[in-house]
């Protein structure tokens, strides 16, 4: 369900959904390596620096901190308690950035094959070993997001931009540590595809490129 590319090691990680692993390619040997086990459905990856690799994974509430050298697992970082009268929240996106690792949370949905409810945004520290809820997403917007959402972050952390299922574009500033910019319906149909330029200056979004400031244009309907 998801891929990320190791350009140090010259490998592919492919997070495993149905076997609770990922699957290490070595380009240079052209071969798989021994995958690393990791936690409850794993859905996507993203490293925090050159040795480190985080997994969010979606069956449990936890994410996953891989040693890229060693290729283990070295520890698993719970979500902070919820009270027992509250829906049970579980990962579904993460992204790095300089500053900060978020990851956004979701409900099960109510009955199989149903989107599920709102969620939330998430901040990991892998100083303390903790997961907390961000207090909001900039100014008095609270913390709720739409329950369909991808985050993605740039190769140099310069930024991370989170896209929600009913068109709500934002993007986290690691300098000032908040959710700087908010663009309401600025796509529509959202499919799920979401990448970013190495240098943080463009990010992409099924068929549309949008800017450093989220200004969008897309794809095709340039002029020159």
């Amino acid at each position: 369900v998801d891929l990320l590319t190791d350009e140090l090691r010259q490998r592919v990680y492919i997070a495993n959904y149905m076997l609770d692993q990922i699957d290490v390619y070595s380009i240079r040997e052209r071969r798989f390596l021994p995958p690393v086990r990791v936690g409850n459905r794993p859905i996507q990856m993203a490293m925090v620096n050159p040795f480190t690799m985080v997994v969010a994974n979606s069956g449990s509430e936890a994410i996953s901190v891989i040693d890229l050298e060693s290729l283990q697992e070295t520890r698993q970082i719970q979500m902070a308690p919820v009270p027992l009268n509250a829906t049970p929240l579980f990962p579904r996106s993460i992204a790095a950035s300089s500053n900060a690792v978020l990851f956004t949370v979701i409900p099960l949905p109510a009955t199989a094959g149903t989107a599920p409810g709102n969620g939330s945004v998430w901040q990991l520290s892998l100083a303390t070993g903790t997961s907390f809820p961000r207090l909001n997403l900039g100014g008095n917007a609270i913390n709720v997001i739409n329950g369909r959402n991808v985050l993605r972050a740039p190769d140099n952390g310069s930024a991370i931009v989170l896209a929600e299922g009913n068109g709500t574009l934002r993007l986290y500033d690691p300098v000032s540590d908040s959710f700087a910019i908010t663009r309401t319906a600025a796509f529509t149909a959202f499919r799920g595809s979401v990448s970013a330029t190495a240098d943080g200056n463009f990010f992409i979004v099924d068929d549309t490129i949008f800017n450093s400031v989220l200004a969008a244009r897309e794809i095709g309907r340039a002029h020159v």
